[in-house]
């Protein structure tokens, strides 16, 4: 995943058992990786917008970080990813 590569995206679902450099102003969707180095919002970060990561480098504050370990061992097929994600974002909501 690059740089811009979800900048102004709309119900991303991404999980990736890795880093990914940065992510930039997504519109809507979930994010979940092992780390991320930065996490830039221009303008205040959407509501619908949930981002999770075992460490973030910068932007920690838009991130809710979970233990190190949760984000499952790579390869899952899509309905295994699409359940962590579901359960993930049910989990997120439930603290608030």
């Amino acid at each position: 995943i690059g740089p811009a590569s979800v900048e102004q995206a709309q119900n991303i679902r991404v999980l990736l058992n890795g880093a990914i450099p940065e992510i930039c102003n997504p519109l809507s969707g979930i994010i979940a990786a092992k780390h991320i180095g930065r996490i830039v919002f221009d303008k205040e970060k959407p509501s619908d917008v949930i981002i999770i990561a075992e460490s973030v480098g910068e932007g920690a504050p838009y991130a809710d970080l979970t233990d190190v370990g949760c984000i499952p061992l790579s390869p899952l097929d899509e309905s295994q990813a699409m359940k962590f994600l579901q359960d993930m974002t049910t989990l997120i909501h439930s603290r608030y």
